[in-house]
């Protein structure tokens, strides 16, 4: 899915207060979780409670990004 369907579906889900789509960085804070574009792939990734970033998933592709954020978000 594309940034603006993975919003909606985030918001209409009411999972939105946590999530940042920033253009090219990790966001601070504990308990984030996100997607940018660095340049040259996508990231998504998660804050732990110190706010240290994990990336979950590094590719490509927008859709397959926004897709297994979405999915990671919905399954916890």
């Amino acid at each position: 899915m594309k940034r603006e369907e993975f919003v909606s579906k985030i918001n209409e889900a009411g999972l939105g207060g946590k999530v940042f789509v920033n253009p090219n960085n990790y966001a601070g804070g504990p308990y984030f979780l996100g997607c940018f574009f660095d340049g040259n792939q996508w990231v998504a990734y998660e804050n732990d409670e110190r706010g240290k970033h994990e990336d979950l998933i590094r590719t490509i592709y927008e859709e397959e990004a926004f897709q297994y954020l979405y999915e990671y978000m919905i399954g916890k």
